[in-house]
């Protein structure tokens, strides 16, 4: 008995169970006739009366078997559904998106979790459904895309690549993309799954950082810079003050004035450093008290035509001043700031240009804005620098060597000016072919 109990107890297939009881059962039976020795004409009659009991027997273990296999396949159903359950929450709530795609000619999407659908600015799933893979990066990628997706799914390993996302709406973003194949039973490639994350924060952190980097260097360059320039006036001085302390009995008066005149120019070279350090200090804090006029721009430059020729002399250049065809050009800032900003471009194409060259002053009028340019024939700018010259403490030279004097907050300041006047500075230079300076300030009615 025991035995039976454990034979009933294995996990058989219900079909060879079945097969066994009737086997089992043709075994009583005859067992049965034999043992009680029945004459052989009664033989047909107990095995036929036997066996018409065979089909209700069955009838029950069927019914049985019937009911256990739909409780067993409910209880599996409901186990698939929780751990679909499961899966599908764990996808709601990862971060990045997940999606699906067939191997086939068109790549169509099969799944996308909605953390997916969000980011690229879709309604619901059945809006990729309709898409290929293709669709959701930039089309400028699309050679580079295929060509891996099959080096993917011929060798069937996981690839990470950096792509470019296109939302619905045309936005392009940067992405990394996990790639794994997806094996079916005859272990082939039916599908791949990906793992797609955004990486726009990242590159603007990085890009923060980088910028961070970028300005602590100049800070440590500027105060290099300005502690060499603030040491050299107060040098020159020291040493003029220590003469005139010494020997102003023995001097004469020419001789006097040579030494007060050297004393005198080297305080305003150390004023300037003052203040330039204070006005875009001022600026910063929003403590720069900002003046408005209305005036002719046209006009106020060549009013001081004179005064700008002048910077040019102790390197014998010349600056021609080209007009626009316009009498007029109104703008609304003060005056003053925005000769600083041209006596600057000037000042500098002076410094770094080439002696006896031509700086030219020209003015372009739009319908909306008026455009000053200084054009010099100077050293030029390296590509790399272009886009810093308008920083604070950047200079055309970086190194305690070079030529020319400040501590690179002219270009910063000039910025700073224009801007808050709602105009624009811009610089156009390749090396050894001089640079065209410029600001552009938005015209008024008079």
């Amino acid at each position: 008995m025991r035995n039976i109990i454990h034979f009933f107890s294995l996990k058989i297939p219900r079909k060879i169970i079945s097969v066994l009881l009737f086997l089992l059962y043709f075994a009583v039976v005859i067992r049965f006739v034999l043992e009680y020795s029945y004459p052989p004409q009664s033989y047909f009659l107990i095995v036929l009366f036997s066996f018409s009991n065979l089909p209700s027997a069955l009838i029950f273990i069927s019914k049985k078997s019937n009911r256990e296999l739909l409780s067993e396949l409910r209880a599996t159903e409901k186990a698939l559904q929780a751990t679909y359950r499961h899966w599908d929450s764990l996808l709601s709530l990862l971060p990045q998106a997940v999606f699906s795609y067939a191997n086939n000619a068109t790549g169509n999407i099969l799944f996308v979790n909605d953390f997916g659908v969000k980011l690229f600015g879709y309604r619901d799933l059945d809006d990729f459904k309709k898409m290929g893979y293709l669709d959701i990066f930039d089309k400028s990628q699309k050679a580079r895309i295929m060509s891996e997706r099959a080096n993917l799914i011929e060798k069937k390993n996981t690839m990470i690549s950096e792509y470019v996302g296109l939302k619905k709406d045309g936005t392009k973003f940067p992405v990394a993309l996990y790639s794994t194949p997806i094996i079916d039973d005859d272990h082939k490639v039916s599908g791949v799954l990906g793992i797609l994350i955004d990486l726009s924060e990242i590159k603007r952190f990085k890009e923060t950082i980088d910028q961070l980097h970028s300005l602590d260097q100049a800070k440590d360059d500027f105060l290099n810079i300005a502690a060499h320039e603030l040491k050299t006036p107060l040098t020159s001085i020291l040493v003029v003050s220590e003469i005139l302390k010494t020997k102003s009995k023995t001097l004469g008066d020419q001789e006097i004035g040579k030494e007060i005149d050297l004393l005198f120019g080297e305080a305003e070279r150390l004023k300037k450093i003052v203040d330039q350090i204070l006005t875009a200090t001022r600026f910063e804090n929003k403590h720069n008290v900002i003046k408005n006029e209305t005036f002719d721009l046209l006009a106020l430059i060549k009013d001081h035509i004179s005064s700008l020729k002048s910077l040019a002399e102790p390197r014998k250049s010349q600056i021609n001043f080209a007009i626009t065809e316009r009498k007029e050009a109104w703008v609304s800032a003060d005056p003053d700031k925005i000769l600083e900003v041209l006596n600057n471009f000037v000042d500098n194409a002076v410094k770094y240009g080439t002696p006896d060259q031509t700086i030219i002053i020209k003015t372009i009028l739009s319908a909306t804005e008026v455009k000053v340019e200084v054009t010099d024939q100077g050293i030029g700018i390296a590509p790399d620098k272009i886009g810093r010259m308008f920083s604070k403490f950047s200079q055309l030279e970086n190194s305690l060597a070079r030529t020319q004097e400040g501590i690179g907050l002219g270009l910063y300041i000039c910025r700073l000016i224009v801007e808050s006047y709602k105009g624009r500075v811009g610089v156009n230079s390749a090396v050894g072919k001089g640079s065209t300076f410029y600001f552009s300030l938005p015209l008024v009615k008079k």
